[in-house]
């Protein structure tokens, strides 16, 4: 299989996979059960890792999920990233984080911030797509202070900031760890 091929494959993999998961959202929940479901889902604190289903319910934790990764494909469509291992696996930690925590609100706020700062650094961002998404990891900062001090913009903002500080830390950690992307991605979310 050739690499276009393998890109293609990959793209449509991760789409239907979005898309199994929202449907399967609606087989096990009514639409009006499943859109309260996740509005307590994208209301919860998330100050650590929680199951969703516990939060909302079984449908909506994977329309939940679904969603989330439909973010990260559109993130990796948007920088223009090759469909590699790396970007892929950034991909599927959201899905998987996203019965645990993650929701379209708290991820997009740090991803801007990554994106912001690789923009304005004139860094490529079809290199650092997997960077990008792993600021995805700094989700609690903004559940927490969104829904603790009940201020969205807050919240929104230091997520934002989160994000924005984490490809430069993440960035000079590489010199020491140059072959492993989620050692010092992990190590600069863990940091922050």
């Amino acid at each position: 299989m050739n690499k276009i091929n393998k890109n293609i494959f990959w793209n449509r993999f991760l789409i239907f996979l979005s898309l199994i998961l929202i449907i399967a959202g609606f087989i096990f929940d009514n639409p009006h059960d499943l859109i309260r479901g996740l509005v307590k889902i994208l209301k919860f604190n998330n100050i650590a890792p929680v199951d969703n289903m516990s939060v909302g319910s079984i449908g909506s934790a994977l329309t939940n999920a679904g969603l989330s990764t439909l973010i990260g494909i559109l993130v990796i469509k948007i920088m223009d990233a090759p469909l590699n291992g790396l970007s892929i696996s950034a991909c599927m930690t959201i899905t998987g984080y996203a019965l645990l925590g993650k929701n379209p609100y708290n991820i997009i706020f740090p991803i801007i911030g990554a994106i912001t700062f690789l923009k304005l650094n004139n860094f490529s961002l079809r290199e650092y797509a997997p960077l990008v998404l792993a600021t995805s990891g700094l989700c609690p900062i903004v559940g927490y202070i969104s829904f603790i001090s009940e201020s969205f913009i807050l919240g929104s903002f230091l997520g934002f900031l989160a994000g924005f500080i984490l490809p430069s830390l993440s960035l000079d950690i590489i010199s020491n760890h140059p072959e492993i992307f989620h050692l010092r991605n992990g190590l600069a979310v863990g940091i922050i």
